[in-house]
């Protein structure tokens, strides 16, 4: 339940975020068309950006995801930091840059939910997360009259949309280099090996801390304890 309410905001955040900034181009440059255009080719280079990071173990789906939530939100924050009416190019380059990272966050997340969810339920759970994605984009088609009205709330609550559900996905385990679960057996058995590993890596830290030990044996153990909750 906890993967599902997670990845269903997320899907909400990466849909409303992303469309409010399209139509909110309008608001940011002086040319409204060149605003628009420049808003659709920048997904181009994300495309290429998420394919080279994904299968990264430094970067992965989690972290990769969590990293172009936050940014899209960080994005929308800077451009509260203009005027009502003003359209320069620094703005259009920061809301350019939103749309960048929030366009990341929806090619990672397309990869990244059907391998939470197990094979009995992968297709109804895509399917699901995908309808409730088209309602943060009936939502988003208010963003061009929020920002015209008051453009501090609009996109202040695009980014605190985009923050949000980046610091949300922080709950969920990373899927890389592991096999999807099969049925809600197999999920349950791994959600009870990661708590295990997890507990004694707590465990573990809480001996160092209290004992003052500084051994680097000690050290090499734990970090090779959290490489495998990492990797679970």
């Amino acid at each position: 339940m906890k993967r599902l309410l997670v990845m269903a905001y997320n899907w909400f955040a990466c849909s409303f975020v992303s469309y409010s900034l399209t139509y909110a181009s309008g608001d940011m440059g002086k040319n409204i068309y060149v605003n628009f255009f420049l808003s659709t080719i920048v997904e181009l280079p994300t495309a290429i950006f998420t394919a080279t990071i994904l299968d990264k173990t430094w970067c992965g789906r989690k972290r990769g995801l969590t990293f172009c939530l936050c940014m899209s939100g960080i994005f929308c924050f800077g451009l509260m930091a203009f005027k009502p009416g003003v359209k320069n190019a620094l703005k259009l380059s920061i809301g350019l840059g939103g749309k960048m990272a929030i366009s990341a966050a929806f090619s990672i997340i397309y990869i990244y939910s059907p391998e939470l969810f197990p094979t009995i339920v992968r297709n109804v759970s895509l399917g699901s997360l995908s309808m409730i994605a088209r309602v943060g984009g009936i939502l988003a088609a208010f963003a061009k009259t929020s920002v015209e009205t008051s453009p501090v709330a609009a996109y202040l609550t695009f980014g605190l949309t985009g923050v949000t559900s980046g610091l949300f996905t922080l709950m969920l385990p990373e899927t890389l280099g592991t096999n999807p679960p099969d049925s809600f057996e197999d999920l349950e058995k791994e959600e009870r090996k990661r708590k295990s590993v997890r507990m004694k890596t707590v465990k573990k830290r809480l001996s160092l801390f209290f004992s003052k030990k500084d051994s680097n044996t000690e050290e090499a153990e734990l970090l090779v304890e959290s490489q495998e909750e990492d990797e679970l």
